[in-house]
């Protein structure tokens, strides 16, 4: 409810207290012509939050505040062969957090409004073959490996809610955005800036690059990933035994 329709917690007549922790485990293998066949070594990627409400005495308002956690999304391969014949690793870790702040209002039976500020924080970091370098004199064949780190984005949001029920078997229900695939393409387009750039003074962070080898793709290793995929996954629902994951759906 407080990511989705803060409206929704305006029908809660008690304190609700959900808590819940989740390990997600990830299966992708890399393969290639250079005789690597291996997992990644972020095997497992943790998920977590709550979400708490509480009606405000002497009023038809609940207040409730939610708090999502995931770490070590996305891939890291240590040890690949390369072309140059060293070993190296690639990777790009993404981690989003987001607490949410909500108001609900019980205007009568059968209608309620509400009120939510999500405030989310993301942080990224990505890896090409970063201890590897090969000068040849000419810029056209040398390599040079790349280091981002230290990439983040903020934002603090509005969402605004409303449920109405219009027959006791037909309840209405509609909110408005921004949502978090919107946020999740601006930290993608963050941090395309500083994948296709050498420097950009806008972005916050850190890099290490030069020329890129005939072989790398015109495309960052980054821009064919799906970040906004790998943001939405960050909106996993808990487990099914979970009784009430609709107050930290992040959807």
């Amino acid at each position: 409810m407080l990511n989705t329709n803060p409206a929704g917690i305006a029908l809660l007549r008690g304190e609700a207290l959900d808590v819940f922790v989740e390990v997600a485990n990830s299966r992708q293998r890399h393969a290639d012509s250079f005789g690597n066949d291996n997992g990644v070594s972020n095997e497992f990627i943790g998920l977590g939050g709550f979400g708490w409400t509480r009606p405000i005495a002497g009023t038809e308002l609940v207040a409730g505040i939610g708090l999502f956690g995931q770490g070590g999304a996305g891939f890291v391969h240590r040890g690949l062969a390369t072309a140059f014949g060293t070993r190296d690793s690639t990777a790009l870790v993404f981690g989003i957090g987001r607490l949410t702040p909500a108001l609900g209002w019980r205007v009568n039976e059968r209608l309620s409004l509400g009120f939510a500020l999500p405030i989310t924080l993301a942080r990224a970091k990505q890896e090409f073959f970063p201890r590897t370098s090969v000068f040849t004199g000419d810029a056209a064949t040398s390599f040079f490996g790349l280091d981002i780190t230290g990439l983040q984005a903020r934002r603090v949001s509005v969402r605004l809610g409303a449920r109405y029920q219009a027959t006791p078997t037909l309840t209405l229900g509609c909110s408005w955005p921004p949502s978090l695939g919107q946020f999740s393409a601006s930290v993608a387009q963050r941090m395309r800036s500083v994948t296709t750039a050498d420097t950009s003074p806008s972005v916050c962070g850190s890099t290490a690059r030069n020329s890129s080898p005939p072989t790398r793709p015109k495309q960052s290793v980054l821009r064919r990933l799906p970040v906004i995929a790998v943001a939405n996954a960050c909106s996993t629902s808990s487990p099914a035994a979970w009784p009430k994951r609709s107050l930290i759906c992040l959807k």
